[in-house]
């Protein structure tokens, strides 16, 4: 059985899929999250933020502990065609119109963070038609996955990028330092911290009319953008370290 044959979340992903298409990306998500009546807030963006978010190439990072967190920083920002979000490749293809959206990694071989799925995803993983390839294989399609990202920021995109999803002891993976590196030289671009409150184990309950109401308010916080000039390392591993600092010392300030 397909995750699509699946009565209500198939009904879901039709309606998700001809919202994106109707209306772009990140409307058709925040009328997803209408319809549910879900109380949604989103605060921190200033006008200098909006104006670098719609302008200027930007990276996006953000904690991703549950399974709404991508639906709501999407909705959360300007809308534009031009924005990208760094996923596991087993969700692309279900929702058709959000494809050209999404930027595939290969992280089958993370073994080690399989156990920390939480209840959603677990289930979903179940019904995905998923393509397992080797740890070398994988390593090489998201070498690609991430220069196709830092061609999109070259070309003033925004990415969104989860750094630390899945994994085994909460560190940031290095993707978002190579994504970074792999920018047009002199090219600035902006490092946006964004968290979700909210969010939990029940946030499949928004996906029904109404379910929003169960459940508690989200709130989406974008912090300071930080400008690639302020960060003083020149090599993947040392920026990803220096953002992850600064977005650790951050959270606590939110909320």
């Amino acid at each position: 059985m397909h995750i699509k044959h699946l009565p209500v979340i198939g009904s879901f992903i039709k309606l998700l899929d001809m919202k994106i298409s109707e209306h772009g990306l990140q409307i058709g998500l925040l009328q997803l999250l209408k319809r549910s009546a879900t109380t949604f807030q989103i605060q921190g963006i200033t006008k200098e933020t909006e104006e670098i978010l719609r302008t200027k190439p930007v990276v996006i990072v953000a904690h991703h502990p549950f399974d709404a967190e991508v639906l709501c920083v999407l909705a959360a920002l300007p809308p534009q065609e031009n924005t990208y979000l760094v996923i596991n490749n087993s969700y692309v293809g279900i929702v058709p119109s959000a494809d050209k959206h999404l930027i595939p990694v290969y992280i089958s071989h993370h073994r080690n963070g399989l156990d920390k799925r939480i209840f959603l995803e677990k289930f979903l993983l179940k019904f995905l038609p998923s393509k397992f390839f080797s740890e070398e294989m994988e390593h090489e399609k998201n070498k690609e996955s991430i220069k196709f990202a830092s061609q999109k920021l070259s070309e003033n995109g925004t990415v969104v990028i989860f750094p630390n999803r899945r994994s085994p002891n909460g560190k940031w993976y290095n993707g978002v330092g190579y994504m970074i590196t792999g920018v047009i030289k002199e090219q600035e671009v902006y490092v946006i911290p964004v968290v979700v409150h909210g969010t939990s184990n029940w946030d499949y309950l928004r996906i029904v009319p109404g379910g929003g109401k169960l459940l508690k308010p989200l709130s989406v916080y974008f912090g300071k953008p930080i400008s690639s000039k302020q960060i003083h390392k020149n090599n993947p591993t040392g920026i990803t370290r220096f953002l992850e600092e600064k977005y650790n010392k951050w959270l606590p300030t939110v909320g």
